[in-house]
């Protein structure tokens, strides 16, 4: 029997994700000809309102929002292969797991 890690499966799910998503908005970045502007805004956003009065280079700004990226990305990644192997044992968290993608989804088209 093939054991399953929670945590190894999260993280590597998670970075894959963040990764994905960091070489995409590098790619249209740059296509735009601002290389690194997403992670330098949303850095900004972020450095705002954990250290609003603190003035930062634009590469600490972006190393430091690329680490929050990862952080949150294999956080919720955990989260997420956590349910999908509860799922395995009591199949009602499926069917909710099911239910709360489309409201986030309604949700998402809805704003």
């Amino acid at each position: 029997m093939d054991r399953h890690s929670t945590i190894r499966e999260g993280i590597i799910a998670g970075a894959l994700g963040a990764t994905g998503a960091a070489v995409w908005f590098l790619l249209v970045d740059t296509i735009a000809g601002q290389p690194f502007f997403t992670p330098r805004v949303l850095g900004e956003a972020v450095k705002s309102v954990v250290a609003p009065d603190n003035a930062a280079p634009p590469f600490v700004i972006v190393a430091l929002y690329t680490v929050f990226h990862y952080l949150v990305f294999i956080i919720a990644a955990i989260a997420t292969v956590a349910l999908i192997h509860g799922s395995a044992k009591h199949i009602g968290f499926l069917a909710g797991m099911v239910m709360l993608f489309v409201a986030f989804e309604v949700a998402f088209y809805g704003f």
